[in-house]
C-alpha cells in the first residue's frame, strides 16, 4: 500500500503527522490545565491509542509467535508510562511550551547512542548541538524567571525535571530503533499495538495495586481520548512517510511538531512570551534541525571538501 503512494502524497501524510503530534502536546496540557490524575489519563490514552492501532492491523501481517516483538513492546509501553509520570509533574513546574521543546529533543538521545546503532557520530556537530541545548535551557530559565514564573529553587526544580523527561523520552525514541533493526522495518504496527496495550494494562495494575478508583473524570477521558487518538494517528502516519528521505521526514515531523505543539498550548492557554523564551524557542528549533539534518550536512562537508581538493588539483595541473 505504501509503494503505491505518490511523492505528494507521501509529503501530506508527513504534514499531517507532525500536526497529531503537534495535538500530542495539547492533550497533554489539557490533562495538567485540569489536574488529571496521571494513571487515568494514560490508561485511556494507552488503550485509545491501543485500538486504532488493532484497526490499522488490518493493513499488515503481524508474527505474532515471535517472543521478541512481545518483549520489545511491552518494554516500550512500560518505558512509556514511566515518561508520563515524569512528564505530568512537569508540566505543574513551568509553562507547557518549554516542557514540550524539551519533549521533541529527546532525539539527540537516539542520536547520541548512535555506536550501539552501529551508526555514525560526527565529532564536529554533535558537540554543538550539546553547547546549543545547555543554552536553550537557560535561556528558558532566564526568560520564566523575568516572567516570574517560578523563584530561583521552583527553577532548578524545574530545570532537573526537564532534563529528566528529556532523558526518559529520548531513551523511548530509540526503542522504535530497536525494532526496526531487529525485525528489519517488519512488524511495526504490531510493535506499536503491543505497546500501547502494555502501558494500558500497566497503568490499571499499578493504580489497582494501590487501591485507586479505576473509573476516570469527563476530563481524563478527553484528554486521554486526544492524546491517544493523536500518537496512535501521529505515528501510523508517520510510519508510512517514512519512505522519504530521513533527514526530511524528521526535520518536517519534528519542526511541526515542535511548533506546533508550542503555538497550540500558548495561545489557548495565554501562555506569556518574552524575549529570552523567544531566543529559547528559536535555539530549540535550531538544535532540532541541526539534528535531523546532520548526517546530510556533514555529508555535504566532505562532498564540498573533495570538490574545492579537485579544482586544486586541477589548478596547479594546469599550472604545470
Amino acid at each position: 500500500m505504501q509503494n503505491s503512494l505518490s511523492t505528494p502524497v507521501l509529503y501530506l501524510i508527513l504534514l499531517l503527522s507532525g500536526l497529531f503530534w503537534a495535538m500530542l502536546g495539547l492533550g497533554y496540557k489539557v490533562a495538567d490545565h485540569h489536574s488529571c490524575r496521571t494513571g487515568s489519563f494514560s490508561r485511556v490514552m494507552f488503550f485509545s491509542a491501543g485500538v486504532i492501532c488493532g484497526v490499522a492491523l488490518l493493513v499488515e501481517n503481524t508474527n505474532w509467535g515471535n517472543w521478541r516483538l512481545w518483549a520489545l513492546g511491552i518494554a516500550a509501553g512500560v518505558l512509556f508510562y514511566l515518561v508520563l509520570l515524569l512528564l505530568m509533574p512537569t508540566y505543574r513546574l513551568g509553562p507547557a511550551s518549554v516542557v514540550w521543546i524539551v519533549v521533541n529533543l529527546g532525539i539527540l538521545i537516539p542520536i547520541f547512542l548512535s555506536p550501539l546503532f552501529k551508526e555514525t557520530l560526527y565529532w564536529f556537530i554533535d558537540p554543538i548541538l550539546i553547547g546549543l541545548f545547555v543554552l536553550m535551557l537557560l535561556a528558558f530559565q532566564r526568560g520564566m524567571a523575568q516572567a516570574r514564573e517560578t523563584t530561583r529553587a521552583g527553577g532548578m526544580l524545574f530545570l532537573f525535571a526537564l532534563l529528566s523527561v528529556f532523558l526518559a523520552n529520548g531513551i523511548l525514541l530509540a526503542a522504535p530503533k530497536w525494532q526496526s533493526i531487529m525485525f528489519h522495518g517488519a512488524d511495526r504496527i504490531g510493535y506499536l499495538t503491543i505497546s500501547y496495550f502494555a502501558g494500558g494494562v500497566f497503568t490499571l495494575l499499578i493504580d489497582a495495586s494501590k487501591g485507586e478508583s479505576l473509573r476516570p473524570t469527563a476530563w481524563e477521558w478527553k484528554a486521554g481520548l486526544l492524546s491517544g487518538m493523536s500518537t496512535a494517528i501521529g505515528m501510523l502516519f508517520f510510519m508510512t512517510a517514512i519512505k522519504l528521505p530521513a533527514a526530511v521526514v524528521f526535520s518536517i515531523n519534528g519542526g511541526i511538531s515542535l511548533l506546533g505543539g508550542v503555538a497550540l498550548t500558548t495561545i489557548i492557554y495565554r501562555e506569556r512570551l518574552n524575549l529570552m523564551k523567544v531566543v529559547g524557542l528559536a535555539l530549540g528549533t535550531l538544535v532540532l534541525l541541526i539534528a535531523v539534518l546532520r548526517a546530510p550536512l556533514a555529508k555535504q562537508w566532505h562532498l564540498t571538501s573533495s570538490v574545492t581538493n579537485h579544482g586544486q588539483l586541477s589548478s596547479e595541473k594546469s599550472a604545470q
